[in-house]
């Protein structure tokens, strides 16, 4: 099972190249693993995503709500049916396992802007290399970073 994560332009999420966005039933879940895909290698604490997606909330019903959405980004995903599960979840922290298997078009971008940067050459505009690295990077900016997401 393959995840694609798309966050530039609309918050489209798919496995196996089928879309399963619509299974996310708010946008507070789609910004949960939006954000947790971003962190990518770091834990974030239950505690800062709490606060972050039910500010205005009382602690406790702030941490019930992220355990509401956090089943239901793992239901959306069928990630308890993966051998290698997308989510690592412990009682203080959430993080995205860096061993599943899943890609995330920021990242991807990012390799392209990254390649292009660091490839020896003269020049960049008669490097062709560069040139395929940069236009895969513009194929991939659909539209403004989760457009449409709103929390």
């Amino acid at each position: 099972m393959r995840l694609s994560i798309y966050l530039l332009g609309d918050f489209q999420v798919s496995v196996d190249n089928q879309s399963i966005t619509r299974k996310f039933r708010t946008d507070k879940e789609r910004a949960l693993l939006a954000y947790l895909a971003i962190e990518g290698k770091r834990p974030v604490s239950r505690e800062i995503l709490a606060e972050l997606l039910w500010p205005d909330r009382p602690e406790g019903m702030s941490r019930a709500n992220l355990r509401q959405a956090l089943l239901g980004v793992r239901n959306a995903i069928e990630d308890k049916r993966t051998n290698q599960p997308l989510l690592l979840v412990s009682d203080e922290s959430i993080q995205i396992n860096r061993k599943a298997s899943y890609w995330l078009d920021v990242d991807a971008f990012s390799a392209r802007l990254q390649f292009s940067s660091e490839h020896p050459h003269q020049a960049l505009e008669t490097c062709s290399t560069c040139t395929q690295q940069l236009q895969e990077a513009v194929d991939l900016f659909r539209q403004d970073f989760l457009t449409g997401l709103y929390v």
